[in-house]
């Protein structure tokens, strides 16, 4: 039996991850039991758990006889980001370094989201141990009959997701506005819970946009609606190891994406002309403007995002991987 520990229990993104280890693991013919409750879960037994805290807590009460970590992101990092700089931000950060180098040493199975957070651990922890997989993030497959001509006419663009800091939703906006002066006829919908606020920001900046919150299922209806979509990311260590859901999702409804280079995973494993991935926001409008010149070949966008289905965010391939590979 594995013990599935998720403390703060799981989001759509993470569920699906999740999902496909479960997947494997009954394949296998191990029984699964998902857990926000670490006393349910009986001494020596096999532990999963989705962050270094939670594996640390686990590891220290339960003495697990097997363990299993997913990495999803280099978190003392992200904290530093998500917080004001102060002693607790400080002392939270000093804490998560020391969970997350004890997981990252400690687990007998890792799973990271790309070769660049191998990397980063094996540079700041001494990380050297084989018994991981490399899985990037995502929660979706590509849906069927996105790919017709009309969609690809008009330069529309999206921006969907919240509106925290990592997220550069006012650089987003000002790409878009320096855009709008080339492309007077271009258009941005934004999709996202933090309606009120992003109207402030766009009203700050002066730029116009349909802004509105969608269900899941109303969102990738939307999707297949437009020609772009933004996923601009600060050059900074937790884009260079990221693989965010986002970019599945609009490669999955046929959108092209315009995503930052920082995010060093998707440049080294996705290929197609119709990726615009940029260093600055010059060269991202410049690139924008490129793309505008051509006449997008149905059959090539359709094909090049296939094989990035089949290759990279491959549900059924990951399933088999971890079949032969988990403890």
């Amino acid at each position: 039996m594995y013990y599935f520990y998720f403390s703060e229990g799981l989001s759509a993104a993470t569920e699906f991850y999740v999902n496909m280890i479960r997947d494997a693991l009954l394949k296998r013919g191990e029984k699964v039991s998902y857990t926000q409750n670490l006393k349910g879960i009986p001494m020596h037994s096999k532990i999963l758990t989705i962050n270094d805290k939670d594996f640390y807590i686990a590891y220290k009460f339960k003495k697990p006889s097997l363990t299993i970590n997913w990495f999803q992101g280099i978190t003392p990092e992200e904290i530093s980001l998500m917080f004001d700089r102060n002693l607790y931000t400080r002392l939270k950060v000093i804490g998560r370094t020391y969970t997350e180098r004890f997981a990252v040493r400690h687990s007998d199975f890792n799973l990271f989201v790309s070769e660049q957070m191998l990397e980063h651990y094996k540079n700041k922890y001494g990380y050297s141990g084989k018994e991981h997989v490399i899985m990037p993030c995502f929660n979706s497959s590509l849906q069927d009959d996105v790919f017709y001509s009309s969609r690809y006419e008009n330069p529309s663009f999206v921006y969907a997701g919240n509106l925290a800091a990592w997220q550069c939703f006012e650089k987003t906006i000002t790409i878009f506005k320096n855009l709008k002066k080339f492309l007077p006829d271009a258009t941005l919908s934004i999709f996202t819970f933090e309606v009120d606020k992003a109207k402030r920001i766009l009203a700050q900046n002066g730029v116009e946009a349909e802004v509105s919150n969608k269900s899941v299922i109303e969102l990738n209806i939307e999707l297949r609606k437009h020609k772009y979509g933004f996923i601009v990311r600060d050059d900074i260590a937790v884009n260079h190891v990221a693989t965010p859901t986002k970019m599945a999702n609009y490669v999955g409804a046929g959108l092209i994406p315009v995503f930052s280079n920082s995010l060093k995973a998707f440049n080294q494993n996705l290929k197609s002309e119709y990726l615009i991935s940029f260093s600055n926001e010059q060269e991202c409008v410049e690139k924008i403007l490129e793309m505008e010149k051509k006449n997008i070949n149905i059959e090539q966008i359709k094909g090049d995002y296939e094989l990035m289905f089949s290759k990279y965010w491959n549900e059924k391939s990951y399933i088999e991987k971890l079949l032969s590979t988990l403890p």
